[in-house]
């Protein structure tokens, strides 16, 4: 005992050194960025686990954020570093109040956007958007933050306020608060869709044929730190300092991969993807110039890797005309795996594809995070072609409803293309309408459709670059009762059995009430239904069965409490 309490006594001052270097790093902000050296990336694994590392990858320098907790994590591997300044702290950025905007306010939407917002005005513009374009905006409030901050989101598309069998899309920005050219960039496109409706067609036509929506500041505690009137100070983190891209849901590393409690802002996002199951949308952030596809969790090949290839290098060669030489060129294409580049757990890009069956990417828009206001208008005209072509993409592939084949009633069904879906990749068509939408490379494609209670279709689509397929498809149920056990029943008679046109049929009942006949092929699909109301002891009925193919059929009558069955033969 006296031993370990001397070898305690010994350690002390050294753990008493590391703790003050934490808390005076620590005595005036909650998170830092810093590097440190390394001499292979494949030690980058271990590292990932307790930091967030940052884009630059070269070695020997690596970047990293880490909040108090994860800091002193860090310190435990011994090794040197070095505090930086934050991104957010480089520039005294620009901003515009409500008043000043009020005064440069355009009636031709012609705005500069060359300031931020502060945090009053960006909730003002939101509500003004949906509040001076009602026929196609509305507001949505995804959440209130602890902070009285709210996340927010626009609709636009015509029939504003009705659900319609369109593809849902959803562009969102600055997830890292300290990365803000997406930000601005969102709030311009939403003022471009909006002020463009009806007289440019091209837009017209998509905001008519996509339900659109847009998130342009997903952590506003993030980006407006020290207070609602700049966004100088800008963290990567929220208000608890934890990075929001390593707290979701992980297909690798399961639930709260980065062992901290799932955030209010990611808890509002689980809960609005749950309910909206987009089929594409994209999320930005800044630090490098590149579109970013899953995975980033791990190695393994998306199933869609072909089509992810298609759609960002389309993104980023539009990116590159419009832009000088040097710009969106990381990696050389501007486009990159997501492990490739580095692997993260607990990313809302991989969330979003593997748990709610979406098609999300990641956007990098800026070298510099918290982009110099100066910079803001070449942005945009770098990428907002770019931003139009990628929403397009939601309305190619193949879509279709799937439905009852015989209520026509929209059916939920899974949408699996067999030797081709992995990880979660199939989809689902969602109700009211039964729609869905599968985003596919060229090629040929076997796809089945299954749905509870029905038999499975399975129906090959040749898939045309950039082109829509529609495939409607209609399920039939499958039969509840073993047709080996159909016993006659003198309540029941049909005839002629075997028919080749008309059925007749007669059953004894209980006097005045509803009863129904449903007409089952051999394999269970209902090829035919009728309900009668009968009000006699006995009721008298037929079937027209002329366009029916030959072979065997059940029929199942029944009123509320029972059914009886016969087996028929059609020639």
């Amino acid at each position: 005992m006296k031993k370990a309490l001397i070898i305690l006594a010994l350690l002390f001052p050294f753990l008493s050194t590391a703790q003050n270097k934490i808390d005076e790093i620590f005595k005036d902000q909650g998170e830092v960025f810093f590097s440190f050296e390394l001499q292979d990336l494949s030690q980058l694994e271990s590292y990932n686990q307790i930091i967030s590392l940052d884009h630059n990858m070269e070695l020997p320098t690596i970047y990293a954020y880490a909040n108090k907790k994860q800091f002193a994590d860090f310190l435990d591997r011994d090794i040197d570093f070095k505090i930086l300044p934050k991104p957010g702290d480089r520039i005294n950025a620009k901003m515009i109040t409500k008043a000043e905007w009020e005064a440069l306010k355009s009636i031709d939407c012609n705005h500069s956007w060359d300031a931020y917002p502060t945090y009053d005005l960006y909730e003002t513009l939101m509500e003004e958007f949906a509040m001076n374009y009602p026929d196609i905006c509305v507001l949505e409030e995804i959440g209130t933050l602890p902070s009285g901050r709210k996340l927010l989101t626009l609709k636009i598309t015509d029939n504003v306020n009705i659900e319609e069998a369109e593809p849902k899309f959803f562009y969102t920005s600055s997830m890292h608060g300290d990365e803000t050219a997406g930000y601005i960039l969102l709030l311009r496109y939403i003022e471009y869709l909006l002020c463009n409706y009806g007289s440019d067609a091209h837009l017209t036509e998509l905001v008519n044929e996509i339900e659109i929506w847009i998130n342009p500041l997903a952590n506003p505690d993030g980006t407006y730190t020290n207070n609602d009137n700049t966004v100088n100070g800008a963290t990567r983190s929220n208000a608890n300092f934890i990075d929001l891209n390593r707290n979701y849901p992980d297909p690798e590393a399961g639930p709260n991969p980065d062992g901290e409690s799932t955030q209010p802002e990611t808890a509002a996002s689980i809960a609005f993807h749950e309910s909206h199951h987009f089929d594409m949308s994209c999320n930005m952030h800044g630090g490098a110039e590149v579109v970013n596809y899953p995975w980033d969790t791990w190695a393994v090949q998306c199933a869609d890797h072909h089509w992810w290839e298609h759609v960002s290098n389309e993104y980023a060669d539009t990116c590159q005309a419009n832009s000088p030489n040097d710009y969106f060129d990381d990696f050389g294409t501007g486009v990159t795996n997501g492990y490739e580049w580095y692997s993260i757990n607990g990313g809302r890009q991989d969330y979003v594809c593997f748990f709610e069956h979406g098609r999300e990417m990641t956007l990098e828009l800026s070298d510099q995070k918290l982009l110099d206001e100066n910079e803001l208008l070449e942005h945009w005209e770098y990428n907002f072609p770019s931003l139009i072509n990628y929403m397009e993409q939601s309305l190619f592939g193949v879509r279709g409803i799937v439905t009852d084949s015989l209520t026509t009633e929209p059916l939920v069904a899974e949408v699996f293309i067999s030797g081709h879906d992995v990880d979660n990749s199939q989809v689902y068509s969602r109700l009211p309408h039964g729609n869905y939408h599968r985003y596919l490379k060229e090629d040929s494609y076997d796809l089945t459709f299954s749905a509870d209670g029905y038999i499975s279709k399975t129906i090959r689509v040749y898939i045309v670059e950039n082109a829509i397929q529609y495939v409607d498809v209609q399920l039939a149920k499958v039969l509840e009762v073993d047709v080996n056990k159909i016993v006659s029943s003198s309540l029941l008679s049909i005839f002629p059995n075997p028919t080749q046109s008309i059925l007749h049929f007669s059953m004894q009942t209980n006097g005045a009430q509803k009863m129904g006949i449903q007409l089952f092929d051999i394999v269970g699909r209902v090829v035919m239904q009728k309900e009668f109301l009968c009000d006699q002891a006995i009721l008298n009925g037929q079937l027209d069965l002329s366009k029916l193919q030959s072979g065997t059929y059940i029929v199942e009558l029944s009123n509320s409490e029972s059914s009886v069955y016969r087996k028929i033969s059609v020639y």
